[in-house]
């Protein structure tokens, strides 16, 4: 009995055994999410238990189930390509959500390049990426800006003016016909990023070994975009953000006792040893305005009236998702901005449509369809203040409802007028009474097909087209104390007749079809891939523009008939290309690379003979790192790169036919000197750099050296004056530009911080080489460019201080006599400039003057520092240049009583017989301390907090309650801290053609200090 009990107990005991195993089985699994820092769900990611060969993949959700083999804890290791492995503790029955971060650094990761893709690890080019995350740091839409201190080039905000864009010189400037890279976005040649949430990836060509697919493109960069593609169930994302812009620095002008204090100064340094009653009879009687007068009138700060607060809000909304053989997305964005002076706003609206399908197992057809549209009302800014800020005085009035011409807006009487030397008019008139618009609308499109019908093969053809037309027209309105009145009666009119009305409108069209092969085949340890593929293009484009003076009825150049004067001009271009280019790649065992590049460019913008170039290159890399002799576990990747080759930058399309113009006898006359001989510009790049990754990549590193030489540059040579032409094209000009780049960057989680931190450096130097027979270029009043120096530098007199007594001055009088130089009469005085005799022939002249400075950086930096704990990221964005000249032209303005213009209190630092110990030179003699000279240039290096940005996400359990997979809400602050010695309002500028750089004048839209508040919600 006691047998068969004993043996009933455990029977029971087995029994309740295998009713427990199920339980068991189903406490041990473990479900979640994977998805990526914007909370998308990551398809296809690997999730495995960690020290076994346990593992399942995320479904069309990111969602997963897996069921634990190594007992109730575990570590589960998480990854998808391109993006950070996480390695993550779970308890049985735990439900986890996983967000990945991007990882642009790992070695098996496909980059896109010209017209295919490559393995990172087998790229032997100069090509620098950028993640999407790098560029959401900061609140905008315009990509330019949000690629400053981000990679080792020179990116500058053209101007504080609203809806203005950036400018951007890679490795130095080598033509005076532009210095922009190309872009390309999805394949289409300069298609805009309306919304910058849908950037994927960027690749920043750099070196010809690179750019040399793209041939007669390529001189000047390439920027390749990759915008997100659709995938899974619908996906709506809105972003949107308010920004509030002030502008710093604003000059604070001479109050009105200041200013008639100084007018009394300028006399008085003028005439010195003549008595206070000379002056009384000589100066009009406003100058002697009491005290208690001065304090009933006027005390107006111009700047203060015609700045304000600006505003923008952008919104970006985008709808996507599909199938597996369907995609689609709906992108569009919105923004306005009202400007920080007044009467000037910007509008624009993008909208973007993608399609794919996946017509058969080896089609796929993509549509891409892309327009917007823009209006802005821009300022003339020189008018703002050359023509009133500066010329504004403090005792008008800002507003005044007796105006005889009934514009409300301050004016001085005739009486008045005639106690006061002034001539100017009422800058908020000026500004306000005029309706100045500038609109531009332009779409773009691209079919392309796809075609892989066996493995490793991809055949792809694009047939891309894009439309654009811009019109702009200012029409000016008769004032009485601002613009002059020409045409009526201004003390009893009110008929408020334009005096000045311009009009212009263009119209481009352009289309191009390309097809293309890549195939990419791994033979044990060999990697082979080729690319051959061609494309046609045309284009043309037709202008036309008009203008009238003085009585305009209306602003309709058809009812101009009456007016004193019209004119129009129309203009037309052309231009065709055709061209071929291939690539051949071969890696061996991913350590030993080598690429190779060709294009033949045929174009219509030259004249017949010179039409076409070959543009090649090749680059060769040695993955150290690979060799069984490298033994450093620390080190994942050490590589060595080497690239040579050519690209070139093409011209106008008119530049080598002739034109002409109807005269008004009816009879044409040639415009210009042609020359059919014109031809391309060619730069050819050497890059030797290296690349290296620690720490399990961790750390990344790349060093890159080149030297970069652009031959047939076109230039401007003159002609004598007999010819009736001032000038003609020639490719005579050679440049050179040599420098180094570096890039850092260290990434690391620990626990629930994720830090990095990363900086990039480019040391330039520009030089002219040749210049065929011109003994230089000149450009603007200061610009020349000689061989041997930087394009556009700054040419001038050499200061020497100040003259601190009349004997100085008299000595050099006495010596300028004596070696056949004319006297100088009297128009020297102690405090004005001393210049240098450089010839020593004893004058000053012409002769005496030099190269005074370089509008180039000879380094530009950035560094970013990026945090982020339980949903709270903060980025830190740095952008510096150094090592750069600026020519102050606005000196004249800040420094001295410039004719009747206002001034800054600086003029009270001025040389004086009793205020010798300054560098600012008397007030008076405006003409000659401020010529051309080395006193105007200063430093114009400096170094920014471009931007700093605070944002908080919902957490995943947070957001599933909400059924949303996406909220976050930030604020930040772009400009906030700027570190520099120039003088002027903001050393932040890009001024001119490659002729006339770097000269701070007063026709600059001054950058603005911006808070942002935004928010993105995603579902």
């Amino acid at each position: 009995m006691e047998k068969h009990r004993h043996l009933k107990i455990v029977l029971l005991l087995m029994l309740s055994l295998a009713g427990t195993m199920p339980l068991t089985a189903q406490q041990r699994t473990v479900t979640g999410t994977v998805t990526s820092e914007q909370n998308e769900p990551l398809l296809g990611a690997a999730v495995s238990e960690q020290g076994t060969y346990n593992g399942v993949t995320t479904d069309a959700d990111g969602k997963f189930v897996i069921s634990l083999q190594s007992g109730d804890n575990a570590v589960l290791v998480i990854s998808y390509l391109g993006f950070v492995t996480r390695n993550i503790e779970v308890k049985a029955g735990a439900q986890v959500n996983v967000t990945l971060r991007e990882d642009t650094r790992l070695l098996d990761e496909v980059i896109v390049v010209g017209y295919g893709v490559q393995k990172k690890s087998n790229i032997s080019g100069s090509i620098t990426s950028v993640g999407s995350r790098d560029i959401r740091s900061m609140a905008t839409n315009d990509l330019g800006q949000a690629l400053q201190g981000k990679s080792p080039f020179y990116v500058v905000r053209n101007s504080g003016n609203p809806g203005e864009g950036v400018s951007m010189v890679l490795r130095g400037v080598g033509s005076f016909q532009g210095t922009s890279p190309i872009w390309i976005v999805d394949g289409i040649k300069g298609a805009p990023v309306g919304n910058l949430d849908e950037v994927e990836s960027i690749q920043i060509l750099k070196d010809a070994a690179s750019t040399a697919i793209y041939g007669v493109q390529g001189a000047n960069g390439v920027i390749v975009v990759n915008t997100k593609k659709a995938k899974g169930k619908i996906h709506v994302e809105y972003h949107g953000f308010t920004r509030f812009n002030n502008t710093p620095n604003l000059p604070e002008l001479l109050g009105t006792q200041d200013y008639i204090d100084m007018y009394k100064a300028r006399w008085r340094s003028n005439n010195p040893g003549r008595t206070d009653e000379d002056m009384r009879n000589s100066i009009k009687p406003f100058y002697f305005t009491s005290p208690s007068e001065v304090a009933a009138l006027p005390n107006t700060q111009w700047a203060d009236e015609i700045f304000r607060t600006g505003r923008e809000w952008v919104h970006n909304l985008s709808v996507s998702g599909g199938s597996d053989t369907q995609t689609y997305s709906l992108i569009g964005s919105f923004e306005t901005d009202n400007g920080t002076i007044r009467n000037t706003d910007f509008r624009k609206g993008n909208f973007t449509a993608k399609f794919g399908q996946k017509a058969t197992r080896w089609l796929t057809l993509n549509e891409f369809f892309e327009f917007s549209t823009s209006k802005r009302r821009p300022v003339t800014v020189s008018d703002i203040w050359s023509g009133g800020i500066y010329r504004g005085v403090p005792f008008m009035k800002v507003y005044d409802d007796t105006n005889p011409m009934g514009t409300g807006y301050g004016y001085f009487t005739q009486e008045f007028a005639s106690t006061v030397d002034w001539q100017g008019g009422n800058l908020m008139e000026s500004l306000m009474m005029k309706d100045y618009w500038n609109r531009t609308t332009g779409g773009s499109a691209l079919l392309q097909a796809v075609v892989t019908p066996f493995d490793g093969f991809v055949w792809t053809t694009e047939i891309s087209a894009g439309l654009s037309g811009n019109a702009s027209s200012n029409f000016r309105y008769n004032t009485y104390g601002g613009v002059p009145v020409n045409s009526i009666n201004y003390v009893t009119g009110v008929n408020l007749q334009g005096t000045q009305f311009d009009y212009s409108q263009s119209f481009n069209r352009s289309y191009s079809i390309a097809s293309y092969a890549n195939y990419n085949k791994r033979i044990e340890r060999h990697d082979l891939g080729f690319m051959l593929g061609t494309e046609f293009g045309e284009s043309d484009n037709v202008s036309a523009s008009g203008s009238a003076t003085k009585a305009i009825p209306a602003q309709d150049l058809r009812s101009t008939k009456t007016t004193s004067s019209r004119d129009g001009v129309n203009d037309w271009g052309e231009g065709s290309s055709f061209s071929w280019f291939g690539r051949a790649t071969y890696a061996f065992d991913n350590r030993y690379l080598l690429t190779a590049n060709f294009r033949n460019d045929y174009s219509g913008n030259f004249a017949p003979g010179h039409r076409s170039a070959v543009f090649p290159s090749f680059s060769v890399g040695w993955n150290i790192a690979g060799e069984d002799f490298f033994t450093p576990e620390a080190v994942n990747q050490l590589k060595l790169r080497f690239g040579l080759g050519e690209s070139g930058a093409t011209i106008g399309a008119n530049l080598w036919r002739q034109e002409y113009q109807m005269q008004t006898n009816g009879t044409w006359k040639a415009t210009k000197v042609v020359n059919e001989g014109i031809t391309w510009e060619t730069t050819r790049t050497a890059n030797l750099g290296f690349d290296v990754a620690l720490w399990e990549n961790s750390f990344t590193a790349s060093f890159d050296v080149y030297d970069k030489n652009t031959r047939d540059v076109l230039i401007r040579t003159t002609l004598p004056p007999s010819t009736g032409f001032s000038d003609y094209n020639v490719n005579k000009g050679k440049v050179s530009n040599k420098g180094f780049e570096i890039m850092l960057e260290y990434r690391k989680s620990l626990g629930d911080v994720f830090f990095s931190a990363g900086g990039n450096v480019n040391y330039n130097r520009n030089k002219v080489l040749e210049l065929g027979e011109s003994d230089y270029l000149a450009g603007g009043d200061v610009n020349r460019t000689y061989v041997g120096t930087a394009i556009s530098s700054f040419y001038g007199y050499v200061a020497d201080g100040l003259f601190q007594t009349q004997a100085e001055i008299d000595r050099l009088d006495e010596i300028a006599v004596a070696n056949g130089f004319a006297s100088y009469n009297g128009l020297l005085a102690p405090g004005d400039v001393k210049f240098k005799d450089l010839n020593g022939d004893g004058g000053i002249n012409e002769e005496d003057q030099a190269n005074i400075g370089n509008p180039w950086p000879k380094w530009i930096y950035g560094f970013n520092v990026y945090f982020e704990y339980k949903g709270f990221d903060l980025s830190l964005n740095w952008q510096g240049i150094g090592k750069v000249d600026v020519y102050n032209k606005i000196m004249p303005y800040t420094q001295s009583m410039f004719s009747d213009y206002n001034s800054t209190k600086a003029v009270f630092d001025a040389w004086t017989p009793e205020h010798t110990n300054t560098t600012i030179p008397r007030l008076g003699n405006s003409s000659h301390n401020y010529l051309a000279s080395s006193y105007m240039v200063e430093d114009g290096s400096y170094l920014k907090l471009k931007n700093i940005q605070l944002g908080y996400s919902l957490n995943r359990s947070v957001l599933s309650a909400l059924r949303l997979q996406r909220l976050k809400v930030y604020v930040g602050l772009q400009n906030a801290l700027t570190f520099t010695n120039f003088s002027g309002m903001d050393p932040e500028f890009m001024s001119g053609s490659s002729y006339d750089r770097g000269v701070y004048r007063l026709d600059t839209y001054p950058q603005f200090r911006t808070f942002t508040a935004g928010l993105q919600i995603g579902f």
